[in-house]
């Protein structure tokens, strides 16, 4: 585990070094706990791009845990190796970490990230069942670098993926979950392994763990980590200030909020398409639901509705909005056919008349599905 963590730091290290942070004055009030909590767990299901990290992640540390957890058996029992020769397994690893580090800049501007990944999942995976296989220290050793080098490769790519997946508001938890999910696949893996180790050999479990792996990697075909490749989370001041007859209590709410667009017959199918593209950006920005209607007595009018929790968390809506979400929100302003821009209303519920739903919940009163 020392091990893990010290390579682990590397790739950490590596994204410290690139990531330079801006300084941001905050018009509101701090987030109380339990509900900040709950708008990270918001965000982290309502971002595509973190997702794919996440799914990634359980990927290749699910099975890549195999040869941390059973390099010690293997250099105990199958190649006879001391405290000394055990510790030079794991300077192995170390240098191809460190190689690792210094040459993954270049390659990053000859590979991309899905591409990267994908040929160090491979290597990784072919390095485990070498040490399945081969029982010659000096060979495990050289193969050892090529782990160290796929590990740091892997760590430092979905590092960089969940730091630039997530904006900066809610980054710190967004990496929280990250983490979670990285050292929950460790010990999870770490305990299949080695009871599948305790059933069949520790060999077998390596080789079973290298295949798992090699097909693991196919999830880049489906959770890619360059989807959205002009993504940009910096924040927007695209949202002004609601016009209001009078500011409610930042503790009133909930707050339903609706927009009416007029949308020509003919760009209906596509304004749908187009409009379901909100719902992620609503929910991010901490929406308990959302849905969008279509008036029945006159075609082309539609009525997107979300709800948030309280009036300050609709506030915190417009400090969360992105250049990212203020791209998908023109093109979806870009249907509206009527005078001016798509009118907003906002309804307070009174005090004590409305229970919100759980913030992960479905958005059941979408009627409307993109065709």
């Amino acid at each position: 585990m020392f091990l893990l963590n010290a390579v682990s730091v590397l790739g950490i290290l590596a994204v410290l070094w690139r990531w330079r942070s801006e300084p941001v004055v905050k018009r509101l009030p701090p987030e109380h706990f339990l509900p900040a909590v709950r708008a990270g767990m918001r965000y982290v299901h309502a971002a595509p791009l973190l997702r794919a990290v996440m799914a990634r992640a359980i990927a290749f540390f699910l099975f890549g845990s195999a040869a941390w957890a059973l390099l010690p058996i293997i250099a105990r029992r199958e190649l006879g190796l001391g405290p000394g020769g055990y510790g030079g397994l794991l300077a192995a690893i170390g240098l191809g970490a460190i190689a690792g580090a210094l040459l993954l800049p270049r390659l990053r501007t000859k590979l991309s990230a899905d591409a990267l990944t994908v040929a160090a999942s491979l290597v990784f995976a072919a390095s485990t069942l070498a040490l399945g296989l081969v029982r010659s220290p000096w060979v495990i050793a050289g193969v050892l670098l090529f782990s160290g080098f796929a590990w740091i490769a892997v760590l430092s790519t979905l590092n960089v993926g969940a730091q630039r997946s997530s904006a900066g508001w809610v980054k710190a938890r967004a990496l929280a979950a990250y983490l979670m999910v990285f050292y929950g696949a460790m010990t999870a893996g770490s305990a299949l392994w080695g009871k599948l180790a305790a059933l069949v050999g520790t060999p077998m479990s390596l080789i079973v763990a290298s295949i798992g792996m090699a097909l693991a990697s196919a999830t880049a075909l489906r959770w890619r980590l360059d989807m959205t490749p002009d993504l940009d989370l910096s924040p927007s001041a695209h949202l002004g200030e609601p016009l209001l007859a009078a500011e409610p209590a930042d503790d009133a709410g909930p707050v339903l909020i609706t927009v009416e667009y007029q949308v020509q017959p003919a760009d209906t199918a596509a304004f749908i398409r187009a409009v379901h593209g909100l719902r992620k950006v609503r929910r991010r920005g901490g929406a308990l639901s959302w849905g969008i209607y279509e008036d029945s007595a006159a075609h082309g009018r539609f009525i997107e509705t979300f709800v948030v929790e309280s009036w300050l968390e609709h506030r915190r809506q417009h400090d969360r909005f992105t250049r990212n979400d203020q791209r998908i929100k023109e093109q979806v302003d870009a249907f509206h056919a009527g005078s001016g821009g798509p009118r907003v209303s906002h309804y307070v519920a009174p005090s004590g008349t409305f229970s919100v739903r759980s913030p992960l919940s479905r958005d059941r009163h979408s009627p409307l599905e993109p065709t």
